[in-house]
């Protein structure tokens, strides 16, 4: 039987229909709302800090970091010459006594993977949210973004809904640039190389995406494998390229090889 919710005579809003309206404007997607520093993340002091901000989850639960504070993740020290991956994030949990609380939580990793999440709604009593990858070289560590969208503010919701994508192909790697509203771009590239690359002191073009451009130069660097790493660029002719390839281990190596599995992401702003 329907029921008013938000009434001046019926009972209060509940957690629970609060979630269910706030799940309906995320649209089933969980992600950053337009608030604060929009919990951007770096590493101080080799540990990794996410900022203020709101995250909105696909069931519309709210994690919110207080305005100018922050949270400090805790990664176990490195070794020299080992290379691990950890994913950092928020843990919504369901308490025996039907409490739900929510708390940081960081788990070992591969290079792409996310921990699937879930909802609590479903019966589920711990549910995760991947925000950020770090990346563990030796005893320094780094920090890229999972795959994940930021929400625009009403103020843009004139402007077209709509993704632009491209697909392309290139020497056994599948390269997906997307572009939300025309502010957010996401990056994927998966699969086994077919053909080295040497790219030590040249840049290699994976393609031109002339409809796709950013209005600056955009770069930063990648892990393809335990032994490898990239530097990504994208320029403002909308060309994509890899180049600087170094070795992990000793720097020695000029070739990426081939049949090297490949599975790399990551996102910015435009």
């Amino acid at each position: 039987m329907a029921r008013l919710i938000n009434g001046n005579s019926v009972q209060g809003i509940t957690a629970q229909t609060d979630a269910d309206f706030c799940g309906g404007i995320a649209g089933g997607v969980t992600g950053i709302l337009a608030i604060g520093r929009r919990m951007e993340a770096e590493v101080v002091n080799n540990t990794p800090r996410i900022y203020d901000g709101t995250l909105l989850t696909k069931e519309g639960r709210r994690v919110q970091i207080d305005y100018g504070s922050y949270d400090d993740f805790s990664i176990p020290a490195g070794t020299e010459g080992v290379t691990r991956y950890f994913l950092i994030g928020y843990k919504l949990t369901t308490e025996s006594n039907g409490a739900q609380m929510c708390s940081t939580f960081v788990e070992t990793s591969t290079a792409s993977g996310t921990i699937e999440e879930h909802m609590l709604k479903d019966g589920y009593t711990d549910v995760y949210i991947s925000l950020y990858r770090v990346t563990q070289t030796g005893t320094v560590n780094t920090i890229s973004d999972c795959l994940r969208p930021q929400f625009a503010s009403l103020a843009l919701a004139d402007e077209a809904e709509e993704t632009t994508e491209r697909n392309i192909s290139w020497r056994g790697l599948n390269v997906k640039v997307s572009v939300y509203r025309g502010k957010l771009v996401l990056v994927s590239v998966v699969g086994n190389l077919t053909q080295a690359i040497n790219i030590r002191n040249s840049a290699v073009t994976i393609a031109t995406l002339s409809d796709i451009r950013p209005d600056r130069e955009v770069s930063g660097w990648v892990i393809l494998s335990s032994t490898y790493s990239a530097r990504y660029r994208w320029l403002t002719n909308g060309t994509f390229q890899l180049s600087n390839g170094r070795n992990l281990t000793d720097g020695s190596m000029a070739n990426i090889p081939t049949s090297l599995m490949v599975g790399f992401n990551f996102t910015f702003s435009l």
